[in-house]
């Protein structure tokens, strides 16, 4: 699990194994648009792979049949844009410049499709907010890669966004603000192969879920207790901004440990009797 490369969570057409877990917990919007029966098809059918790391293809695999209408991977796959260009725009998922400018044309091209010199004047992509405090240069630069898309289906220029966006350091992570030691705040990001401490935005730590023996929370406060070297337990502790937010925290830890650490837990060798 721990080579697992973290970028690979969720493909464009998802493909990816852990589409589950991401579903259940980062993408709580999209799980609570589909129905219960569709999220079990999905748990139970979709998400049988026997190594967390290995890649599935479901386009053409998963048709979902309800009573009063049909729910195919399009719509799932739609739903996943919907979310990541959400995360991007609340800055919870962070982008630099140029890789914003070609998102933004990638959403332009699925919202409006080719780009109509007639309809689309100067300065059109105004009309959409793609980030929370937007430039005109920004816009600008979208527009002129929009230009560039000409033929690609709104479908292909869904998947061309995702394609782009899970190579994002931060593309999967579930975050969370708390604060350590000496008042100050940090980041702690949940992951399939663990947690990981942000401070102003850069890596300093990263605990994986089979180092990590327990966690405990009472009231605001979070610890999470790790196997350091020599097996000398080390616990790390955090204090949220409510007792809700601890309790969120606390459950999000413990479901992701529970399953992942679960898929990679080797199983004790059967007994010759």
């Amino acid at each position: 699990m721990e080579t697992c490369d973290n970028r690979t969570l969720i493909q464009a057409t998802l493909e990816c194994k852990q589409c589950e877990i991401i579903v259940e917990l980062y993408y709580k919007p999209l799980k609570e648009s589909l129905s219960k029966s569709v999220m079990k098809y999905i748990y139970t059918e979709a998400f049988t792979e026997k190594e967390p790391h290995e890649l599935i293809r479901l386009e053409n695999q998963i048709t979902i049949t309800e009573t009063r209408r049909h729910l195919k991977v399009k719509q799932i796959s739609y739903y996943f844009f919907l979310q990541v260009r959400s995360d991007i725009r609340d800055g919870k998922l962070p982008v630099n410049f140029d890789v914003a400018a070609r998102l933004f044309g990638y959403a332009l091209q699925s919202e409006l499709g080719d780009y109509d010199r007639k309809h689309h004047t100067p300065g059109y992509a105004s009309e959409f907010r793609f980030l929370a405090t937007q430039s005109e240069e920004l816009e600008s630069r979208a527009e002129a890669f929009h230009r560039t898309l000409r033929g690609l289906k709104p479908t292909q220029a869904e998947r061309m966004f995702l394609k782009e966006a899970k190579l994002l350091e931060l593309f999967g992570v579930d975050l969370h603000f708390v604060i350590g030691d000496s008042n100050v705040e940090y980041q702690l990001g949940i992951t399939h192969s663990g947690i990981i401490v942000f401070k102003n935005k850069s890596r300093i730590a990263n605990y994986f879920w089979a180092r990590i023996i327990k966690f405990k929370m009472k009231n605001s406060s979070f610890s999470v207790t790790v196997m350091g070297r020599n097996s000398v337990n080390n616990t790390h502790s955090f204090l949220c901004k409510s007792p809700s937010a601890c309790k969120h925290l606390w459950n999000c830890c413990t479901r992701h440990r529970d399953y992942f650490h679960n898929l990679i837990t080797p199983l004790p060798p059967s007994l010759n009797l």
